[in-house]
């Protein structure tokens, strides 16, 4: 095993503490319309997640984001456990950057 290898098989594991799994990742430059994770910060590399089975929603319907009774709490809680998987995958700062948000339009349709 290299790395990069490494790497994904860390973030496989951690997706899966939220019932999620991994559905792609793909390589990106600033054609392809991705938000800036940072002022004037461009990401490299996408990594999707999404749900399979009823892990995703055991873990979800149990959150704090759902019983707190607030708008919006899949958004919310999309945004907690993409900020927790970055900080549990990211040791040195300067490998991983995570964020969540709109504005993939342009990206989706290419």
């Amino acid at each position: 095993m290299n790395k990069l290898d490494d790497t994904l098989d860390e973030i496989i594991y951690l997706a899966r503490e939220y019932g999620l799994v991994l559905r792609g990742v793909f390589c990106v430059n600033e054609d392809d319309n991705v938000p800036e994770i940072a002022e004037g910060v461009h990401a490299s590399t996408l990594i999707l997640f999404g749900n399979a089975g009823s892990s995703f929603w055991e873990c979800f319907s149990g959150s704090r984001e759902v019983a707190d009774g607030q708008a919006d709490p899949l958004n919310r809680w999309s945004q907690r456990v993409g900020a927790d998987q970055g900080q549990s995958a990211d040791q040195d700062q300067s490998r991983n950057y995570w964020g969540l948000g709109a504005g993939f339009s342009g990206f989706t349709l290419r």
